[in-house]
C-alpha cells in the first residue's frame, strides 16, 4: 500500500516579482485573482489553467465586470497568457491560462516572465480597448 503524499501544496510569491513595477501597478482584486490562477497550477499544467471570469468573480467576491479588467490588468502587466478562449456552445469551456513566472507546459517554452518588461507607458486605457 501507497502512503499518501501528505506535503501541503502551498502558492509561491517571490520578492523579485512582488518589487516589479507591474506588480506594484495591480490592484488588490487583480492579486487575489492572480493567486486564484496560482493556486490551480499543479506543477503540469501551465498552460491550460481554467479560470473563467465567472469563476474568478466568485471566488474573491466581486462583480463579472470588475473580475473581468482585472483579468484585463493581469495580461496587460505580463503576468498571464490566455491559451484557450473561453466558450458556452456546444460545451461550455473555460478561458485556460499560463502563467508567464513558469514554464509552458503545453509549449515547452521557457518562463517569459514578460512582467519584468512591463513599464508604466505600456498601460492603454480601457475605454480605448472597446475601441
Amino acid at each position: 500500500m501507497r502512503k499518501k503524499d501528505t506535503a501541503e501544496r502551498f502558492v509561491r510569491l517571490t520578492h523579485r516579482m512582488m518589487q516589479t513595477a507591474a506588480w506594484r501597478s495591480l490592484k488588490g482584486n487583480d492579486r487575489a485573482i492572480y493567486v486564484e490562477l496560482v493556486m490551480r497550477y499543479r506543477g503540469n499544467n501551465n498552460g491550460s489553467i481554467p479560470l473563467s471570469v465567472r469563476e474568478a468573480a466568485r471566488s474573491i467576491l466581486v462583480s463579472k465586470a470588475t473580475a473581468a479588467r482585472s483579468l484585463i490588468r493581469l495580461q496587460d502587466r505580463g503576468f498571464i497568457v490566455t491559451t484557450a478562449k473561453g466558450r458556452f456552445a456546444p460545451q461550455r469551456h473555460a478561458t485556460e491560462w499560463r502563467l508567464t513566472e513558469f514554464r509552458c507546459d503545453l509549449t515547452g517554452q521557457p518562463a517569459s516572465r514578460d512582467f519584468e518588461n512591463w513599464v508604466a507607458a505600456d498601460i492603454i486605457p480601457l475605454r480605448a480597448r472597446r475601441g
